[in-house]
């Protein structure tokens, strides 16, 4: 009850908050967007890239290794997992594909750490789950997600 009544609190929150950000940078955007045709070109670039069909063009593989941190996660975290977490992190190689992004895109230092949890269940190995959230992704969902899918045995690729 305690973590559905956090998450129902925490959605409600990051709901508020994103609607407020919205409706306050939502005109600067459009009013940004409409000056110069940047994005559009921007659009343009990856629209091109999509049409050539080559994963690798949009996705390269890293160019080095990432040096990874890790430290315990918090009490609740490791009793959710019924054993050890540990949140990791390293800094991404990833560029911008897109020349003309790469400065702004790097600038902003907190897009490019990665951060993580690795779950290992005291009753033994489970099936892999890699979870992917987007802008505003609650990591109670992620762990709601995570127990619907306890029963499944073999490789998990999606649920």
């Amino acid at each position: 009850m305690v973590v559905d009544a956090s998450a129902i609190g925490d959605l409600a929150l990051r709901t508020w908050v994103a609607s407020v950000l919205a409706t306050t940078v939502t005109p600067a955007v459009i009013a940004t967007s409409v000056r110069s045709g940047s994005e559009r070109e921007n659009l343009r670039f990856y629209a091109e890239l999509a049409a050539e069909r080559d994963p690798a063009k949009s996705f390269p593989a890293p160019t080095e290794l990432p040096r990874v941190t890790s430290r315990p996660a918090n009490r609740l975290a490791m009793r959710l997992a019924r054993g050890r977490v540990d949140n990791i992190s390293f800094r991404s190689s990833f560029r911008a594909v897109n020349p003309a992004m790469r400065t702004r895109w790097s600038a902003w230092r907190s897009n490019n750490v990665v951060h993580a949890q690795h779950w290992r269940h005291s009753d033994g190995p489970h099936p892999t789950l890699c979870v992917v959230h987007g802008f505003m992704g609650s990591s109670y969902l992620a762990t709601g997600g995570s127990s619907r899918c306890r029963g499944i045995t073999g490789p998990v690729t999606t649920c």
